[in-house]
């Protein structure tokens, strides 16, 4: 071994020693190919045909900053495009996270593409899953947070904290502030998320996606996203402020006033600290860098259960000029998501909202996950509601041929001799999605992969 190592060290001097002669620099080493073996794909599939797959891509080497990768999808199967920081269409498929689209069931190849820049690259391949209908598979039960074991809460957060160290939470929280800003139109801020009839259908296909995601994160298609009814905090004795689920035991506390409302403990704090992990680090372009929360500041009520049961009593799903507006008696959508006020109703889904304060307040609210436990309560009293009147697609206004709108209603649009609302009617797709209400309003399908206990 000796004697074949000697000539190679007198090659790499006389390399050297006539390199500092000419007075040029030798040239720099090739960046090494990846290794196959560290490269991964997380991926949200089963799924069924028009539901988002979520893909994610990590490389298990901490002297490699996967920030420097530059990955590349390829699909088989499907349209190019995909759909990266909320943004439709993006091609070609260069991210880190991403989530794509399949119009007919089958089992198809996704190919990824990694390499240092001016490296080699190195391809892994997977198969994905898509289905007819909902996969077959168990059922998730979303459970109210408190009721939760202690095993059950630590899995949850666990996959959430998963699923913020691979990109993929973030790239849930821009998918809602795209959309909150997407759709809107002269005369109305009525956008695709928000402020319209599609505000329920798109925020259910908004919480089983990110349940799907918790799911896959922690290896547990039982895991359901758990909500939180928050008219129990309003009836507590001491007020809501009182409520354990302030408490690092649950959401952690409000932020500090002396630290601009930072997070400074609990789950989701943000900044390594004694007391906090540094496990919820915010974007600086999605509002970050850190969490904040104002609790009670603008509103110190929550929802109360009479109000609630005020709102579930409105028959009417959604009634003209279908935006915030629209007198709440005569919508349920509009008493729940909460532009009505009043004693009566309250302040519904924007109460809560403003409540939080903080990181719960932009369109960026998605960043603070009790934003995932407060719409799947939302999600919990409009299924209630459908139940309770056996209103799904039967009653789900408006309807493809919607005689109410007119040329005079804020922000329609004249289409195929129609004046629609486009993104909000029961065959519409709901932006940045395929999907549509007819997908998760009707009574065979209100429900994709779960329940509630």
């Amino acid at each position: 071994m000796k004697s074949n190592n000697i000539p190679w060290i007198v090659a790499v001097g006389v390399a050297v020693l006539v390199g500092v002669l000419m007075h040029t620099t030798p040239a720099a080493a090739q960046p090494r190919a990846l290794d196959p073996a560290r490269l991964w794909i997380f991926s949200t599939d089963p799924a069924e045909v028009n539901w988002p797959v979520i893909f994610a891509a990590g490389y298990d080497d901490p002297t490699v900053n996967v920030n420097n990768i530059i990955f590349l999808w390829t699909f088989e199967g499907t349209t190019p495009g995909c759909t990266i920081r909320g943004r439709t269409n993006s091609n070609p498929c260069r991210s880190r996270v991403m989530d794509k689209t399949w119009n007919v069931p089958g089992i198809y190849r996704v190919a990824l593409s990694a390499s240092l820049q001016g490296g080699p690259a190195t391809v892994i391949e997977r198969t994905v899953t898509i289905d007819a209908g909902h996969p077959p598979g168990p059922m998730a039960q979303r459970h109210e947070v408190r009721s939760l074991t202690f095993g059950q809460w630590n899995e949850t957060i666990q996959a959430l904290w998963t699923l913020k160290t691979i990109g993929v939470y973030d790239h849930l929280v821009y998918i809602h502030q795209v959309s909150a800003i997407s759709g809107i139109r002269a005369g109305t801020m009525r956008g695709s998320a928000h402020r319209g009839p599609a505000f329920l259908p798109w925020h259910r296909v908004y919480i089983r996606i990110c349940e799907r995601a918790l799911q896959v994160a922690a290896g547990n298609d039982f895991l359901g996203m758990p909500y939180w009814d928050w008219t129990i905090d309003q009836a507590l004795p001491g007020g809501p402020m009182s409520s354990p689920v302030w408490t690092n035991n649950f959401f952690g506390p409000s932020g500090d006033a002396g630290f601009n409302f930072e997070v400074r403990s609990g789950p989701f704090c943000s900044r390594v600290s004694r007391n906090c992990a540094g496990r919820w680090p915010l974007l600086n372009q999605l509002g970050g860098p850190t969490l904040e929360r104002e609790l009670g500041r603008m509103t110190r009520t929550l929802p109360s259960a009479y109000q609630i049961n005020n709102i579930r009593s409105v028959g009417t799903y959604d009634s003209n000029p279908f935006n915030e507006y629209t007198i709440a008696s005569r919508s349920f959508r509009q008493a729940l998501e909460g532009w009505a006020g009043g004693t009566y109703y309250g302040a519904g889904h924007n109460g809560v909202h403003n409540f939080v304060g903080g990181s719960m307040g932009p369109m960026t609210s998605a960043n603070d996950p009790v934003f995932l436990f407060h719409h799947c309560n939302i999600d919990r009293i409009w299924y209630l509601w459908q139940v309770q009147r056996n209103c799904y697609g039967n009653c789900y206004t408006p309807r493809d041929v919607e005689p109410t709108i007119t040329q005079f209603t804020a922000g329609s649009v004249a289409m195929n001799g129609r004046w629609r609302l486009p993104g909000h009617h029961w065959s519409d797709a709901m932006f940045p999605w395929s999907l549509r209400p007819a997908d998760v309003g009707d009574a065979g399908n209100s429900l994709k992969g779960y329940f509630y206990v």
